[in-house]
């Protein structure tokens, strides 16, 4: 009897969804040690991504544009960070493929159902933004806070928000708030898949110009 007890629980916990515990991206000197990756494009030089022991990330994007990364599995809840432009946000229209550079943006990429094959294992793997579903977070642009639109450079599997606008104030920190789950419904008109990986650039190779910009305390929870 004891063990038939035993053996269901063990069953209905293990068909559980995993529990969405608050989750938070760690920040620190090392950042590989911390499981972060990086990112590049054929023929762009790689933006700098210096991480601190203090918890900020330090993104100087000279002539150049990459993607920092951290793999995370967590329900799709609201995501929180602070942020700020050290000096001038580029006046760019990032609605556009060729010029749409901006000082810092934070990517959420969402689980798709070719993850779990063979072939899909092995992109998400090399390049987790390549395939699959996203939404971007945009601080600089002409765009006017809020503003929505699908990605320029993926319109059918990405979505660009701009939060913070080029005229945002400079060399304070501002804090976000977002309602993952929601910007997911909005822009695709379905309910949001898991998270599987959050993304940071700094974006400054078609301007040619250089921007620096610090992120910290980036964190899932789920109120």
């Amino acid at each position: 009897m004891h063990r038939r007890i035993v053996i269901f629980i063990v069953v209905f916990l293990s068909a559980q969804p995993a529990s969405a515990e608050p989750t938070v991206l760690p920040i620190k000197a090392d950042l590989s040690a911390a499981g972060w990756k990086t990112i590049g494009f054929n023929g762009i030089p790689e933006t700098r991504f210096e991480g601190a022991a203090d918890g900020v990330l330090t993104v100087t994007a000279d002539h150049s544009a990459s993607i920092l990364y951290h793999a995370v599995d967590r329900p799709a809840g609201r995501l929180r960070w602070d942020w700020q432009a050290v000096g001038k946000s580029p006046v760019t229209d990032v609605e556009k493929s060729h010029g749409d550079d901006r000082v810092l943006a934070v990517h959420v990429r969402f689980a798709d159902p070719d993850d779990t094959s063979l072939f899909g294992g092995a992109a998400l793997a090399m390049s987790p933004f390549a395939r699959g579903r996203f939404i971007t977070y945009v601080f600089g642009g002409l765009q006017a806070a809020q503003s929505g639109f699908p990605h320029p450079h993926l319109p059918k599997r990405a979505w660009m928000i701009v939060l913070r606008p080029a005229n945002a104030p400079t060399g304070a920190w501002l804090g976000e708030d977002i309602d993952v789950a929601a910007d997911y419904r909005r822009a695709y008109g379905a309910e949001a898949p898991p998270v599987t990986h959050i993304g940071i650039s700094g974006d400054a190779d078609d301007t040619k110009s250089t921007s620096i910009s610090l992120i910290r305390d980036i964190r899932f929870s789920n109120d």
